[in-house]
């Protein structure tokens, strides 16, 4: 039986592993700077070179390197002495674009184009995508309807998303769900409810 390894595999630094076979330390690096080898003179950096050293433009997606949240990249700047996690993406779209209008959300047009075949969720390598001409600024709802949830033309039972078979919620309607589903929930709640009273009565 192969034993777990309990030590940082970084230049035999030889630490306690904490994630990612490193230790505490180039953990932190990796997830602050997208490298566990980091030294002091890249700290010297400025944003934009630091962030760049971390995207592979080899591809027509620009894919982000470092660090993830939810297949979205994270990229840390330091703002009055703090350090701040920034979505990727967002700061490519800032950085070469401007600011991203108030009420507004970033759509991956790389992944709208593709978006009724792509269901890899969290996995979809369109979220590390940070070339910033594949961006689009647009309200969440638009965002949604174009590119995520709203895209999809079955619930995840595959019941079709028809007119007849769609209810919405949430904000102006934003949000749908499967009403086949929803009624199978109902009934499914109604029979315990009869269950739990019959049993009740029979004692």
């Amino acid at each position: 039986m192969t034993r777990p390894r309990t030590f940082c595999e970084i230049d035999e630094c030889g630490a306690p592993v904490v994630g990612r076979h490193m230790c505490r330390k180039h953990w932190q690096r990796w997830r602050k700077w997208g490298d566990p080898r980091v030294v002091s003179s890249r700290w010297k950096q400025t944003d934009a070179e630091r962030f760049w050293s971390h995207v592979d433009r080899s591809g027509d997606c620009w894919a982000w390197t470092g660090g993830t949240k939810n297949g979205y990249g994270t990229f840390y700047v330091t703002r009055d002495g703090t350090d701040r996690m920034q979505q990727a993406h967002r700061f490519a779209f800032e950085l070469e674009r401007g600011p991203i209008p108030d009420g507004m959300t970033l759509d991956h047009l790389c992944h709208t184009a593709v978006a009724d075949d792509c269901r890899e969720g969290s996995k979809c390598p369109h979220r590390r995508c940070v070339r910033p001409d594949h961006l689009d600024s647009m309200p969440l709802g638009d965002n949604i309807s174009a590119g995520g949830n709203g895209a999809k033309m079955t619930c995840k039972h595959g019941h079709e998303f028809t007119p007849e078979n769609t209810g919405h919620h949430g904000p102006d309607g934003r949000y749908r769900y499967c009403l086949t589903c929803k009624r199978a929930t109902n009934a499914r709640a109604q029979a315990r409810r009869t269950a739990t009273a019959r049993a009740s009565r029979a004692q």
